[in-house]
């Protein structure tokens, strides 16, 4: 009885010894690094659409002529100018003549050029042009007005009759507002040009 209580000593004694000494031999677990910070979150990718602004579905949409008919220029005056009397001549091959009287008394004629030959005449350039009475202007007037006026171009023809000439080209595209401003243009120059011619 007294060896078995020393034996069952003996194993309580080596137990005791040995569990802390299995503790030291076991490895430690590491320590559990810190929580990294979160990283932000990306900023969501720009819609590729979403700077783009569209016009409202009632946006007013402006017709621009890269050609035009006599009808549609005989409108651009009347819309520019008011009360005139327009005459179209479509006897010329090469294009629609628009003869104008303005209530002033004053004449001008557009030619409608490079025109398509259709019916009717689709054409890409206009010319005005306007005639005063022979005599009325000498070549240093006409050279005066040259250099002190611009978009016109004022000449003597083969039998000294003073003219006024003015171009304009649709081609690349105009718009109705932009042909009745040089229509505009080129009354108020036939008015300079009148002025000038007075004694």
């Amino acid at each position: 009885m007294l060896n078995a209580l020393r034996f069952g000593g003996l194993i309580c004694a080596a137990a005791a010894f040995a569990l802390p000494a299995l503790a030291q031999s076991t490895p430690a677990k590491p320590a559990a690094a810190p929580a990294a910070a979160a990283k932000p979150a990306a900023p969501a990718e720009a819609s590729p659409t979403k700077d783009i602004v569209l016009p409202p579905s009632n946006a007013t949409v402006i017709p621009t002529y890269n050609s035009m008919n006599s009808e549609t220029m005989m409108a651009i005056i009347r819309a520019a100018q008011g009360q005139v009397q327009i005459t179209p001549d479509g006897s010329d091959p090469d294009g629609p003549v628009l003869k104008v009287q303005m209530s002033n008394g004053l004449n001008y004629t557009v030619f409608m050029n490079d025109c398509d030959g259709g019916s009717p005449a689709l054409c890409k350039s206009l010319q005005f042009q306007a005639t005063l009475p022979p005599g009325s202007l000498n070549f240093a007037q006409v050279n005066s007005f040259n250099v002190n006026m611009r978009y016109a171009t004022a000449f003597l023809s083969d039998k000294g009759v003073p003219q006024l000439r003015m171009d304009t080209d649709l081609r690349g595209g105009t718009t109705a507002d932009h042909i009745a401003y040089a229509v505009r243009i080129f009354v108020k120059l036939v008015g300079d040009y009148v002025v000038q011619a007075k004694p």
